[in-house]
This record gives C-alpha cells, sequence and structure tokens, in this order.
C-alpha cells in the first residue's frame, strides 16, 4: 500500500461533518415546532366546539322546559335543579354537561354552563368559556316577550 492509497481510502472513509449535521438538527427542530402550534391549535379548536356544542344543548333543553305543557307556567327554569331535576348542579342525562352556580373557566370549560334566568323566567342567558378567545362568552339573551333587564346567577 502506497501513501496516495492511503490517502484515496482515508478519503471514502469520511463520514458527515459538523456543519451537516447542525443543518439536519435545525431543520428537524423547525419541523417540530410546526407540528406542536398545529397540534395545539386543532386541540384549542376541538374545545372550543365542545364548549359551544354543550351551550347549544342547554339551551334546547331550556327551551323543551318553557315549551313543556305538563309543566303549565311556559317560563324557562329559574333552577340549576330544574334543568334535570336533580339538587345542586344539574348533571343533563346522557351527557358530561353540568349547568353550575360558578361561571366556566378554561380548566371546566368543556363541561360546565352557567344558565342564567332572566326576568323571573320569561328569558334566559348561558355563559360558557371559549376556548378561542380564552375567556367566558355570553349567549344574547333569550326571552319570551317584552323587554328583559335583569338576569340572574343560578340557584339550586
Amino acid at each position: 500500500m502506497t501513501l496516495g492509497n492511503i490517502k484515496n481510502l482515508r478519503k471514502q472513509e469520511d463520514g458527515f461533518t459538523i456543519v451537516e449535521l447542525l443543518i439536519v438538527i435545525v431543520i428537524i427542530g423547525i419541523l417540530a415546532a410546526l407540528v406542536i402550534v398545529a397540534y395545539t391549535g386543532i386541540q384549542n379548536r376541538a374545545r372550543a366546539t365542545k364548549a359551544e356544542t354543550n351551550a347549544s344543548v342547554v339551551q334546547k333543553k331550556a327551551e323543551a322546559y318553557a315549551a313543556d305543557d305538563s309543566l303549565g307556567n311556559g317560563v324557562y327554569p329559574t333552577t340549576a335543579a330544574a334543568m334535570s331535576g336533580a339538587s345542586g348542579t344539574a348533571s343533563l342525562s346522557g351527557t358530561n354537561i353540568v349547568v353550575g352556580f360558578a361561571a366556566p373557566t378554561n380548566a371546566n370549560g368543556q363541561t360546565n354552563v352557567q344558565l342564567f334566568t332572566c326576568d323571573a323566567g320569561q328569558g334566559f342567558q348561558i355563559k360558557y368559556f371559549d376556548y378561542n378567545t380564552n375567556a367566558v362568552s355570553v349567549s344574547p339573551k333569550t326571552k319570551t316577550g317584552g323587554t328583559q333587564t335583569t338576569c340572574t346567577a343560578p340557584t339550586s
């Protein structure tokens, strides 16, 4: 083996340079950051959709309560218990929705909804946590007629 042959063998055995390795690491880091941001956005949209859907379910339940002729009063529920017949916070049967006394938060906003009675049962308003704005959202007042002035927090 001559000196020229040894130099040629050495050139063939060279690995990646530090610059090439750093470029690959940077590219992988950028791709990972993009995936994490996209995943977080997807989670927030899913949470927001679930909270809005729960608010819609509570709204429909309150509308059904007011429309129920067997109750004979034609007003919206004035207590959380009236939503399901249970005492305290009402959990709508067949769902994981809790009609609670306290405003929904980031921690419980996927399941908790707050129902406000307006004008002694003549209307209602719903509060739910909006993950898009990261704050409590309030639905427009729903009423049976007349002008609404006051809404009160749910009671047991």
